[in-house]
């Protein structure tokens, strides 16, 4: 069953996105500076709000997007100062009650992360042009995966739960094929060159260059002491 929406939220959510150019970034570790290429958009969207901003990406937050998890610990009074600073949030569950506009995203099929989810949402709202930073679908490895004090702020992630859940549960094939039609479809997302060089691979080799990466020996290492 479909859930409950609010007509009034979404609309006023379509209206605030509508003809405007969005930079949706990411958690992973930038590399390189990125800050003029994020703040020359309408709106900046980030994937998380619970951890610091990499300076390489900016300050700047306008929307946010968590996880069912997050949504139910900011309506606990979690991570409120950085909730309040934003125009809306998006969750992807209805839990919790968060002290800011919110709403609950449209999601596509599967179990995809929070950036397919929130690239998917957008398409029902009609922005002019969303530019993606800070997403490669961990083909960057583990120095990569995430800005350090994110990772920490958000309990650790061990090693084997962010592998497993990047090929089990977040099928990033997968992630790669929506988001692909998204953009046959509605002529965005644009992103850097790592998320658009990641994103044009073929599955072959993006399997091939994910697995070197994750499988070597020395990634749990690596991972772990990163940030």
């Amino acid at each position: 069953m479909a859930p409950i929406r609010d007509p009034a939220a979404e609309q006023a959510f379509a209206d605030y996105i509508r003809g405007r150019t969005i930079a949706l970034v990411g958690p992973a570790m930038p590399e390189r500076d990125q800050r003029a290429e994020v703040d020359a958009h309408d709106l900046v969207y980030r994937v998380g709000v619970h951890a610091d901003h990499h300076p390489h990406y900016g300050d700047r937050a306008d929307l946010g997007i968590v996880n069912s998890q997050k949504s139910r610990r900011i309506g606990a009074g979690d991570h409120l100062e950085r909730v309040r600073r934003l125009d809306w949030l998006v969750t992807k569950a209805g839990a919790g009650d968060p002290p800011v506009r919110h709403r609950r995203a449209h999601l596509p099929v599967g179990t995809p992360n929070l950036a397919t989810i929130a690239l998917h949402d957008l398409t029902f709202f009609d922005p002019a042009v969303v530019t993606v930073f800070g997403v490669d679908f961990f083909l960057g490895g583990p120095t990569m995966a995430y800005y350090g004090p994110y990772k920490k702020q958000s309990g650790g992630y061990p090693f084997f739960d962010v592998r497993t859940n990047s090929t089990r549960v977040h099928d990033q094939q997968l992630q790669r094929r929506i988001i692909r039609r998204i953009r046959d479809e509605h002529g965005w997302p644009d992103g850097d060159d790592r998320f658009i060089a990641a994103l044009e691979l073929d599955d072959v080799t993006f399997q091939q260059d994910w697995n070197a990466r994750w499988y070597a020996e020395g990634a749990r290492e690596e991972y772990e002491t990163h940030g």
